[in-house]
């Protein structure tokens, strides 16, 4: 049976200021409209709950303030340029408390880095002094922080809850109960979101005049594009921020350039797009793929498999049990079938010989 000893509601106040964000609210409303007439104790509840903090992905913070327990005034956005790790807990919790020592483990992992580690917990600062004796807890503490969960982000009050937002001051986690290592990849996140303080002028690719920049698509979109002009066409799917997706991009170019392919890339990150006229690469397309558009598909697929779905759909292929990871190749010939894609190389180490050998 599930565990459901973490959730309690409650509703509190507290001296911490809140400042709304009209468009994190309107965002936040729509993205819950598949709550609309379901309990807690409903089944599908889980799954409704999962698919409305998905849709909160990518959203900008709202703004808020906060006191700390040794008296430090935080605003959020003197937080800008940091990533932020929140953790919503109290200190009767089991699971809370059950969790502290992995949270501890991050703030010595990460020590020294760009990342700012708040607990925010529902009790006074009285309470929680007393809970520190006895138990370490090297987060910066908040205490009375359950106004910022429940007003601020409007997440409902269940504990424990951890919310990472990146540099740009963007929610890119949110995960209601306790953490786990081998199926959350927060660390891998919180590793991808540091790495964000490399200049982005380099992590684009350079589109000649009058190229497509496409905001938002789908494989059927993408699919349109592909031209009989070209022997193949090749998408190529990446994270910009990935360092062996952007040393494939030489090597792209050389395929384009001399074995008549036409080259796709596929993107996850909107502003990446915006960069692409700023280096030295030259291809065909570019189009940045929005999760959100996809926010009523299964949870058993991230914006990377939802992706990968279609195109499998679309080709008639059984997913292969073990998914394809970033950065990933898609070649198509054409006729528009689906001829290549790198299902058993390393993803860090694109086979490209073998793409290449598809002209012969």
């Amino acid at each position: 049976m599930r565990n459901f000893h973490f959730l309690i509601f409650i509703f509190l106040f507290s001296n911490n200021q809140i400042v709304f964000s009209q468009s994190y609210s309107e965002q936040h409303k729509k993205c819950s409209e598949v709550l609309e007439e379901i309990s807690v104790g409903d089944s599908a509840f889980w799954t409704k709950l999962q698919l409305r903090n998905k849709c909160l992905i990518g959203l900008k913070t709202p703004q808020f303030s906060i006191n700390t327990l040794d008296g430090k005034f935080i605003n959020s956005d003197s937080l800008q340029g940091k990533v932020l790790f929140l953790n919503f807990w109290f200190t009767k919790c089991i699971p809370c408390i059950h969790e502290i020592p992995e949270l501890n483990k991050l703030v010595s992992k990460y020590r020294g880095k760009d990342i700012v580690f708040l607990s925010l917990a529902n009790e006074d600062s009285t309470q929680l002094r007393n809970f520190l004796k006895s138990q370490k807890f090297t987060f910066e503490q908040v205490p009375n922080g359950a106004s910022v969960m429940i007003d601020t982000f409007k997440l409902f009050s269940m504990w424990p809850t951890t919310v990472i937002i990146d540099k740009q001051g963007k929610i890119q986690f949110i995960k209601v109960g306790e953490l786990d290592n081998k199926k959350d990849n927060h660390k891998l996140l919180l590793d991808k979101l540091l790495l964000q303080s490399v200049d982005k002028n380099q992590l684009g690719v350079n589109m000649a005049e009058g190229k497509v920049h496409k905001i938002q698509t789908s494989f059927q979109e993408i699919k349109q594009n592909i031209s009989d002009e070209n022997d193949f066409t090749l998408v190529y799917f990446f994270k910009p921020f990935c360092q062996p997706s952007l040393q494939n991009l030489s090597k792209l170019e050389e395929i384009k350039k001399n074995y008549n392919f036409k080259v796709i890339l596929l993107t996850t990150v909107k502003e990446n797009v915006e960069n692409l006229n700023k280096a030295k690469f030259g291809f065909d397309t570019c189009y940045y793929f929005d999760p959100l558009i996809y926010n009523t598909h299964t949870l058993d697929y991230d914006e990377y498999d939802m992706f990968t779905k279609e195109v499998f759909d679309d080709a008639k292929i059984i997913e292969p049990s073990k998914r394809i990871k970033f950065p990933a190749v898609f070649v198509f010939n054409r006729n528009k079938k689906l001829i290549y894609y790198n299902k058993d190389e390393d993803s860090t180490n694109l086979e490209f010989e073998k793409i290449i050998r598809l002209k012969n």
